[in-house]
């Protein structure tokens, strides 16, 4: 078993990193819009699957930036009150400039 050890250490070390390469793939975008949501449901935006309840929607597989995210999801939900990638909410000029795309 202690033979074992640096292979062990070797592949615990490359599971780490790739689950961290993984996650930084896919961020989490929360989207919490002005008009609150009374009930828990899915909508799919493109290839974008959104996961709603009150409290707001979130995602985590939207492909492209996060101004492009936050535009499809005002463009579907409206204007939005927060807008989070992994929890660090957009700048007030940055979720202003989303808000502006709302239809």
């Amino acid at each position: 078993m202690i033979r074992n050890a640096p292979h062990l250490a070797a592949l615990a070390v490359f599971a780490l990193a790739f689950g961290a390469s993984a996650q930084a793939k896919n961020p989490v975008y929360m989207a919490v819009p002005v008009a609150p949501i009374e009930k828990t449901y899915d909508l799919s935006v493109g290839d974008t699957l959104w996961e709603c309840a009150p409290g707001g929607c979130k995602t985590t597989s939207a492909e492209g930036s996060a101004a492009r995210t936050c535009a499809q999801a005002v463009k579907k939900f409206g204007k939005l009150e927060q807008f989070q990638v992994d929890a660090t909410p957009f700048e007030a000029a940055k979720l202003e400039v989303c808000n502006a795309k709302a239809s």
